[in-house]
């Protein structure tokens, strides 16, 4: 068969034609379309946490101490004193003489020391300041928790006082209701404790009282040993444990210790020395009162002398009329040798000395010194580290 061109025309229209319909009835194949991509959210860090200034103590000498540690930071970091937030300050107890600041290779008393500890903040930083009760701060770097805090409601129903009741019975008998006398039973718990590998719930207060030490080993000499001989204020603690009684003994202020052949206290107090002057027990009246703690020696003789001679210089009296009431050796606590002035800073450091006390009628006057130093009459005097007779 033979097609012209009329018929080729013809075949080639039907055959586009039926190439369309074929199309439009054949199922519509979707475009590639890209697999969505899944990203992680983007992390929020979250704000750093406000820091919350606290108001600065209402009494003037502690917003002092305060406002001396805030300059000496703001000179240090060299900003402004506006750029330090106070964020923390408390009293607190310190459980020796580096005030929670101790530096390695040294030695410090091992006393507890009333204190106050200081927080600032400056860009992002902390910084803390501790001080003991002169309110003399100083930056700590490397600090460590004190022992407690001084002023603690927590401790508020730890004990209280109860009748004299007898030692069969084993309840606790003449405890502490005041913070300090109950950190000091609190010590001595935790340090028996310690040797016994037991907790101490298990430990009983028998007695705590307020006793009179005869010299300086508290009541528990060593063989051997010298101490000095002059009448120390303290306390007794007696614990239990079963059916075994232990001793601790301390001297006023310091931290108690346990002694194992411990002798009985000397109890008899002729006189309090008291703000305003001698106060005189019933034991002995204070006309009769002879000097006590007169040294025997000629360098401390010669310290007695020299401190009447400015007592009498001083109220133009001679002195013969001056009376010896205490001399003792001491350890200052710093550089003011326990007579600091207002404003005044001083070297932080343990500085052995004497302590003398003077009386004309009824004033008392005390006279304060470094080792081998003249002594100065002391308007102000602030206790000494090492026990002293003065409650």
């Amino acid at each position: 068969m033979t097609f012209n061109i009329k018929d080729r025309l013809i075949w080639s229209v039907f055959v586009i034609m039926a190439f369309g319909l074929f199309a439009a009835c054949a199922p519509a194949v979707p475009p590639d379309t890209p697999e969505p991509i899944i990203t992680d959210p983007p992390e929020i860090t979250p704000p750093p946490p406000a820091i919350t200034p606290i108001p600065t103590p209402e009494d003037g000498r502690l917003q002092r101490m305060v406002a001396k540690a805030q300059q000496d930071l703001a000179e240090r970091l060299q900003i402004s004193v506006d750029d330090l937030v106070l964020i923390e300050f408390r009293a607190v107890v310190w459980s020796d003489s580096s005030l929670g600041c101790p530096e390695p290779g040294e030695g410090y008393l091992p006393v507890l020391m009333d204190g106050y500890l200081i927080q600032f903040e400056a860009k992002g930083e902390v910084y803390q300041y501790h001080s003991g009760e002169d309110l003399e701060p100083f930056l700590c770097e490397d600090p460590q928790e004190p022992y407690d805090d001084r002023l603690v409601e927590r401790d508020a129903e730890l004990s209280k006082p109860t009748e004299e009741v007898s030692l069969e019975k084993k309840d606790p008998i003449l405890t502490p209701d005041d913070p300090v006398s109950q950190r000091l039973v609190k010590y001595a718990k935790e340090d028996l404790s310690a040797r016994l590998e037991i907790s101490t719930e298990s430990i009983e207060l028998v007695l705590f009282e307020e006793v009179t030490w005869s010299d300086g080993s508290l009541g528990c000499p060593e063989p051997g040993m010298g101490y000095i001989q002059v009448l120390i204020e303290g306390h007794r603690i007696i614990l239990r444990v079963g059916d075994q009684v232990y001793h601790y003994h301390s001297g006023e202020g310091d931290t108690p210790f346990l002694c194992e052949q411990p002798h009985e206290p000397y109890t008899d107090r002729p006189f309090e020395i008291v703000p305003d002057g001698i106060k005189p027990t019933e034991e002995a009246s204070l006309g009769k009162q002879e000097p006590i703690f007169a040294p025997d020696d000629p360098v401390s003789q010669r310290l007695v002398n020299q401190a009447k001679e400015d007592l009498s210089t001083r109220l133009g009296i001679g002195s013969e009329a001056i009376e010896l009431i205490l001399f003792e050796e001491v350890t200052w606590s710093d550089g003011s040798l326990g007579c600091p002035e207002p404003g005044m800073g001083y070297i932080q450091v343990l500085i052995e000395g004497h302590r003398i006390i003077l009386r004309v009628g009824d004033q008392v006057y005390h006279f304060h010194s470094g080792r081998g130093e003249t002594p100065f009459l002391c308007e102000k005097p602030v206790k000494p580290l090492t026990p002293s007779i003065e409650g």
